[in-house]
């Protein structure tokens, strides 16, 4: 089944819509196959988004490696998506 890890960074993350679901995407597919990236447009939930891997353990390696590092200059909280 198909996991979906969550991304939060602590400000706004200012680049364009199209080159942060990129960025996400690469940076994820160290981890294991990536279906989906989902970044939010709406200012309520600017600077959140949502990555689906195609299985649990790949969620959970990018999960635990990626929870508090930095990303395009930012600390993310990852966290699995309710």
């Amino acid at each position: 089944a198909a996991r979906c890890v969550g991304f939060a960074a602590s400000r706004c993350f200012l680049v364009h819509f199209a080159e942060l679901k990129k960025a996400l995407y690469e940076l994820c597919s160290q981890f294991g196959p990536v279906l989906d990236v989902v970044a939010a447009k709406t200012l309520r939930l600017r600077g959140q988004a949502w990555v689906v891997f195609r299985d649990v353990e790949s969620a959970t390696k990018a999960q635990r490696k990626l929870h508090d590092s930095a990303f395009l200059g930012k600390p993310m909280r990852v966290t699995f998506a309710k």
